[in-house]
């Protein structure tokens, strides 16, 4: 058995009704989602919350309802969980590499570019629909 939506495109309005999981209120990915929504003057049913994304991703793996997910960070969520797109504007947001250093040593640079290459490296590989 899958969990999720059962289509692969879904719209905004079509999740009014449904039972939403999400992380808590104040985590900047739920905060994208809740702009997203209230752009449409849409409010999502969140059923269940929490502050810890491995028991969000717990819960939704569980199938008790749905969520929104990182694809580049969660592409190892199981496959029985059925991925759908947002239709016709997909949710997307950016995600910024933050140093405290104005100036960079030489070893700071390096971890910098090598965390770099490897979130290139997982993008390249992102969950698809």
């Amino acid at each position: 058995m899958n969990y999720g939506y059962s289509q692969h495109f879904v719209k905004p309005e079509e999740l009014i009704s449904e039972k939403m999981i999400g992380l808590s209120a104040n985590n900047p990915l739920r905060v994208t989602i809740d702009k997203y929504f209230l752009k449409r003057d849409i409010t999502l049913n969140y059923k269940y919350e929490a502050d810890d994304p491995a028991t969000v991703r717990g819960i939704i793996e569980a199938g008790v309802g749905l969520s929104f997910i990182p694809s580049v960070t969660w592409q190892t969520i199981s496959a029985k969980v059925q991925l759908a797109r947002l239709t016709p504007d997909p949710l997307q947001r950016t995600i910024y590499l933050c140093s405290p250093h104005k100036n960079l040593t030489n070893i700071q640079r390096e971890i910098s570019n090598e965390l770099i290459l490897i979130f290139l490296s997982f993008q390249r590989s992102e969950l698809k629909i």
